[in-house]
């Protein structure tokens, strides 16, 4: 949706705004680059008896928005708090805030706070070292896979006249995986396999963009290969203690592959692993 163009602005405001119960804007930039849309959505608000929100796009306090708000100061604070730590959570959260505003009923619990590095793993959100461990020792796969041709002599289709058995269909690297369909040979990752650490930007763990990352933790896990999903605000700030640092210092095996940050060769070291 863009709203860049004052004609465009007054369709939104007529078609959708005047609608709304609740508005809620976040402004990137300050109030200087969308005047005329946050003067249009105030004046809507107003007329409609409706609730505007405007809060800042970034982390940073913005005091010149809160002119175009008509709800308390405690409830901008409450509904920025979600938005700034971010995720699946307080995605929920932040809705359940929004409806609380509108029914009078009683405010869920404040933002969990989203760490600046951690380790990621889908459907459990952001979990500790020990936690890791214990999901990726209990994944299952089949154990056809463990011992896997290389994918260059794997076959690209069914033989002529045929069909694929369980483990010629999971030599083809389908998306999304098959291997957890297979009804026999299914045991967990072997404590001697290789890590694969995934780094990737805290930003796709608040956003809840990760199915990238879910699509490589599923190819690693089929090819029997133990996935570590890291995630950063940034590279170039030290993080005590990182995951990915205290994991692969301990795995001889351990190799790295960013994700949406930079690539490097298996086995070499970044100058964000250290010395």
């Amino acid at each position: 949706m863009s709203l860049k163009h004052p004609m465009s602005v007054d369709t939104y405001v007529e078609r959708t705004a005047r609608h709304a119960r609740l508005i809620v804007v976040r402004a990137l930039g300050g109030a200087s680059y969308f005047h005329y849309a946050l003067e249009a959505l105030h004046a809507v608000a107003a007329r409609q008896g409706a609730l505007i929100a405007v809060l800042p796009g970034d982390s940073k306090p913005d005091p010149g928005l809160t002119p175009f708000s008509n709800v308390a100061l405690d409830d901008l604070n409450g509904l920025w708090s979600y938005l700034i730590e971010g995720g699946d959570a307080n995605s929920r959260l932040f809705l359940a805030y929004a409806g609380s505003m509108l029914s009078g009923v009683d405010k869920p619990q404040p933002a969990l706070p989203l760490m600046k590095a951690g380790i990621w793993w889908p459907g459990l959100g952001v979990i500790g070292v020990e936690e890791w461990r214990r999901v990726t020792g209990s994944a299952t796969l089949p154990a056809s896979r463990v011992a896997a041709p290389p994918l260059s002599a794997r076959p690209t289709s069914p033989p002529q006249g045929g069909r694929l058995t369980c483990r010629e269909d999971l030599r083809l690297q389908r998306s999304p995986p098959l291997w957890g369909r297979c009804p026999t040979g299914q045991r967990g990752i072997s404590p001697h396999a290789p890590t694969i650490a995934i780094s990737f930007y805290r930003a796709l763990v608040q956003s809840g963009e990760t199915r990238p990352v879910e699509a490589m933790i599923d190819a690693l896990l089929a090819e029997g290969i133990r996935p570590l999903p890291v995630f950063a605000y940034s590279l170039k700030t030290p993080y005590p203690r990182h995951p990915r640092e205290r994991l692969c210092r301990d795995d001889a095996g351990c190799r790295h592959q960013y994700d949406g940050l930079c690539s490097i060769r298996p086995g070499r070291r970044s100058a964000a692993d250290g010395a």
